[in-house]
C-alpha cells in the first residue's frame, strides 16, 4: 500500500535532512527514526501487507522450535496466522499489540500467543505463515517512505527533531534552533495526517477479505463476534493461496 504506489529510500531522507536542517545521521539512526516517524504519523497507507510464506519479496515462514519463533522485525499490525504445511488456521489467544485487526479463530486446534517479537504456539516444532501490515522496505531491508511531498516533509522533520533534541541536550545547538525544528515537525505532521486515505474501515474490509479464505469457523475480535463463515466447504488453497 502507498498513497500513489511509489516510495523513496532513506538516502533521499538523509539528503533532505542535510539540505533543510544542516544535520547528518548515522545509517542505523535514520533507519530507526524513519520507522518511528511512520508510526508517529499513523497512516495505514504507509504500511504494506506481508505474509511469511517465502513467496516473492515476502519473508520466509516462521520457524517454530520448542514452541517459540521470532516474528518479523518489521511487524506493526498483526492480522492472522496459519500452519505453513497443513494450512490450518491458528487461533490467537493473546496479543501484546492489542489491536482489533487480529482475526481470532475460536476452536482452532493450533493456538498462538504474540509476545513482543516472539510467537509462541502449542506445537513444539512447525512453520507458520503470518499475515501482517509491516514497514515498507527495499530488497536490502532498508526503510522506504511513501513518495508524497507532505509525508516526506513530515518524515524529515521528525528525524531532524530527534537529532536536534539530542544535540540541544548536549549543548551543541541553541534552544531557538531546536524549537524551530520541533515546530516544523508538528506543522508537517498535521499536513501528513490530513492526506486523504483509508481509515479503520479499510482495515475492516481487509480483515473481511482474509476471512473469506479461511475454513469454516466463527470469528471474533476484541469487541466480540463479527460473523460466521460459510460452512459448506473449506476454500481451495491452490486457488486462493490462503
Amino acid at each position: 500500500m502507498s498513497f500513489n504506489g511509489r516510495y523513496i529510500g532513506k538516502d533521499l531522507i538523509a539528503k533532505r535532512l542535510k539540505s533543510r536542517y544542516g544535520l547528518t545521521m548515522h545509517n542505523d539512526e535514520i533507519k530507526d527514526d524513519i520507522d518511528d516517524a511512520i508510526r508517529a504519523i499513523g497512516h495505514y497507507n504507509a504500511y504494506v501487507l506481508k505474509v511469511t510464506d517465502g513467496k516473492g519479496d515476502n519473508p520466509d515462514p516462521i520457524q517454530i522450535i520448542n514452541y517459540r519463533g521470532m516474528l518479523p522485525r518489521d511487524i506493526e499490525y498483526p492480522i492472522m496466522a496459519r500452519d505453513y504445511d497443513s494450512k490450518t488456521s491458528m487461533s490467537c489467544i493473546n496479543n501484546i499489540y492489542n489491536n482489533e485487526e487480529v482475526i481470532y479463530i475460536p476452536g482452532s486446534s493450533i493456538t498462538y500467543d504474540i509476545n513482543y517479537y516472539h510467537i509462541i504456539t502449542n506445537i513444539e516444532k512447525h512453520k507458520v505463515e503470518f499475515a501482517y501490515l509491516g514497514f515498507p522496505t527495499d530488497k536490502d531491508n532498508n526503510p522506504l517512505v511513501p513518495d508524497h511531498e507532505e509525508y516526506i516533509k513530515a518524515i524529515v522533520a521528525y528525524c531532524a527533531d530527534v537529532k536536534a533534541t539530542n544535540l540541544y541536550i548536549k549543548g551543541e545547538i541553541d534552544e531557538r534552533r531546536q524549537a524551530k525544528i520541533e515546530q516544523d515537525w508538528y506543522a508537517y505532521a498535521i499536513g501528513a495526517v490530513s492526506i486523504e486515505m483509508p481509515n479503520m474501515d479499510h482495515m475492516d474490509k481487509l480483515a473481511d477479505d482474509w476471512l473469506q479464505l479461511l475454513p469454516k469457523k466463527g470469528r471474533k475480535t476484541n469487541n466480540g463476534v463479527i460473523g460466521i463463515l460459510d460452512q459448506t466447504k473449506p476454500p481451495n488453497s491452490e486457488e486462493t493461496g490462503w
